[in-house]
């Protein structure tokens, strides 16, 4: 690097401030959302070093909650996930993330109330992994299930599905209908999480497409197939065994979807330049 030399009538450098050095961060990994949907995925199984991190930037509302939980395992579960929310969405913020605070919707759905920003988020999980979805200014729903079996799948079906899904899903062969199963599950679920009107809206009155030689979409919303064009659907596979379905409004894009973490790589992750970017695919 070629060095330049100052004369003694040109000022010295000011070195930078805190607060800049922080918009300076906030900007470089805000920017890094820009109009894509980032997708991270957390192992819930693993309670290492991390853990007390992620313990300590919960809200003591929080901590409460995750006490009620009868096992240690799904007290584990809760705190993991909750942690890693706190701390990615600090990152993106550049704030602490014990500082962030949240407010449910009418129907239940989380949103940041505190700092104000234009970053929304949402979270799934199933066993032991969850999934945590973030975009700039689109409304988002994410939705995972490990593939398992279900032996009330028809009358669960029947209930709650549309009736061109839940025809369609018998018609389908047996040892795929599981699997299909989970997929019109998760698209549905995805698409409610988005809305955020919760069980206000119904299962049965919207359909979606999942066939695996068919692209992920909503077929109708309510009988009107224009109201359905102004969503997005993407399926994907977070883990073996397992599927997914991402939902948000808006024009289509491909969302990034990054490695599985456990507790102390996402702690590194956050905690350097985003080389996390550098390990993902899209959806």
């Amino acid at each position: 690097m070629r060095r330049v030399h100052r004369t003694s009538r040109e000022p010295a450098e000011r070195p930078a401030t805190d607060s800049e050095n922080r918009v300076t961060t906030r900007d470089r990994w805000t920017s890094l959302l820009d109009t894509d949907v980032h997708i991270w995925r957390i192992r819930l199984d693993v309670r290492d070093a991390a853990f007390d991190r992620l313990h300590s930037v919960m809200s003591e509302q929080e901590r409460e909650r995750a006490q009620r939980f009868r096992f240690e395992r799904l007290q584990q579960q809760y705190t993991i996930a909750h942690g890693a929310l706190r701390l990615i969405l600090g990152r993106y913020l550049s704030i602490a993330p014990d500082r962030l605070r949240f407010v449910e919707g009418a129907h239940g759905k989380p949103a940041l109330a505190e700092p104000a920003a234009t970053i929304r988020f949402n979270v799934s999980h199933s066993e032991a992994l969850a999934v945590i979805a973030f975009a700039d200014g689109r409304d988002l729903g994410v939705d995972i299930e490990a593939i398992r079996p279900v032996p009330e799948m028809d009358e669960i079906a029947q209930r709650y599905f549309s009736d061109q899904e839940a025809n369609d899903l018998m018609q389908t062969a047996p040892d795929a209908r599981e699997q299909n199963f989970f997929r019109i599950w998760t698209r549905k679920e995805a698409f409610i999480k988005a809305i955020g009107d919760g069980l206000s809206f119904p299962l049965d009155s919207f359909s979606v497409s999942f066939h695996p030689d068919e692209e992920p979409r909503l077929l109708s919303v309510r009988g009107d197939v224009d109201a359905a064009r102004a969503w997005q659907l993407h399926a994907f596979d977070p883990a073996p065994g397992f599927t997914g379905a991402l939902a948000y409004r808006g024009s289509r894009v491909h969302p990034r979807l990054f490695a599985p973490l456990d507790s102390d790589e996402l702690v590194r992750a956050v905690g350097a330049e985003p080389g996390i970017l550098k390990n993902q695919e899209s959806i």
